[in-house]
């Protein structure tokens, strides 16, 4: 991924991490057709789960662009373990989705996290998209999960939501629609560099 110079995050605090209010003259590359219209974009969730300050789950951490699935390296999404968790990402603009990629958390030893990873419905703009009953297979475990909504699904606001008690936790979103050209994101940044992160 690459960005302009003079690219500017502004952001406000919000209730888990921070909100990105404007985009300004970025570049994302375009990869076989296909754009991830996820990153960098706006995010929240319903809770977080803090373990340290640069080391806690974050709703950001799921559109940052880092590839680690080790939450310990600050880079993925928790939330506390609860009735339904959710998770959401507003990509801006109305996109025809063709596919989604999500990076599973990996560091437990064994099938731990993964086994986690199940029960999930993904919503745009509340209609359905797909129901991720899980979790995926042990031989899967350090593959992104691939998850495919009907055709010509189209929305704004995508949201992942655990229909089961319990932590929702992944580390990476990235949400595929087919450009030319893509669309601009907003300047690079992670959730810990940011210094307006809200308790």
């Amino acid at each position: 991924m690459s960005s302009d110079s003079i690219c500017n995050p502004v952001t406000e605090p919000c209730n888990d991490a921070v909100t990105i209010r404007k985009i300004i003259n970025c570049k994302q590359e375009n990869v076989n057709g296909f754009c991830d219209v996820a990153y960098r974009r706006q995010t929240s969730q319903s809770t977080t789960y803090v373990y340290q300050p640069l080391e806690s789950g974050y709703s950001c951490n799921g559109v940052d662009g880092l590839e680690s699935t080790d939450f310990f390296k600050g880079s993925c999404v928790h939330t506390i373990s609860e009735s339904s968790p959710w998770w959401r990402v507003d990509l801006g603009s109305v996109y025809t989705v063709e596919f989604i990629n999500i990076s599973a958390r990996t560091d437990s030893p064994g099938y731990l996290h993964y086994q986690k990873f199940s029960n999930i419905q993904i919503t745009f703009d509340g209609l359905s998209c797909a129901y991720y009953a899980g979790p995926p297979a042990l031989s899967e475990t350090y593959e992104p999960i691939t998850i495919t909504c009907a055709a010509n699904t189209t929305g704004r606001y995508l949201k992942i939501e655990r229909q089961i008690a319990g932590p929702l936790q992944f580390c990476e979103m990235r949400v595929f629609a087919r450009f030319s050209t893509c669309p601009n994101p907003t300047e690079a940044w992670t959730c810990r560099d940011i210094p307006s992160i809200c308790d």
